[in-house]
């Protein structure tokens, strides 16, 4: 809820926080940094981890009182990247985004992108358990900021985006 949780062991954090120097070193560039990832405005942020070394982050981003958008500020650490043949597979298998949705009790969840809205349909029709309802916008539609415009994945009653 865009607080520090507290409730992690002091060598958890550490390794977070290194996590989160590694995202700058590695130049995934502003959304990344401590300011750009808007901390304050997740709902949680993870950092799945392979012992020491990070694998992956995301975080869910509230959007108002009546959504949040899952995988924001997704980043794959280059020690962990695949070869992008294909794109349904994840390094997780959606697990990260399976404990996630736990926590987002709300009407509207949404994952968007810039680009093509491809991968939404290919996961809609996919043997995914996670997806199912899901629907997929076929125009970007306005999100968070005045000239974001963006492709959308969404469960819920999109309307509760504005």
């Amino acid at each position: 809820m865009g607080k520090p949780n507290l409730n992690i062991s002091t060598e958890d954090k550490r390794i977070c926080e290194q996590a989160i120097l590694l995202l700058q070193e590695e130049g995934a560039g502003w959304n990344y940094n401590w300011e750009g990832l808007h901390l304050d405005k997740m709902l949680l942020y993870n950092i799945i981890v392979d012992g020491d070394n990070p694998v992956f982050s995301s975080g869910a981003q509230i959007i108002n009182d009546k959504c949040v958008r899952v995988l924001s500020r997704y980043y794959v650490f280059f020690n962990y990247r695949t070869d992008g043949k294909h794109l349904i597979d994840k390094t997780d298998n959606f697990e990260e985004l399976k404990y996630t949705l736990q926590f987002c009790n709300y009407p509207l969840v949404v994952w968007s992108r810039t680009k093509s809205p491809a991968l939404f349909k290919r996961l809609v029709n996919s043997n995914h358990s996670i997806f199912k309802g899901w629907k997929v916008t076929d125009n970007k539609v306005r999100l968070i900021y005045p000239n974001n415009y963006q492709y959308i994945f969404y469960k819920g009653d999109l309307n509760e985006i504005s």
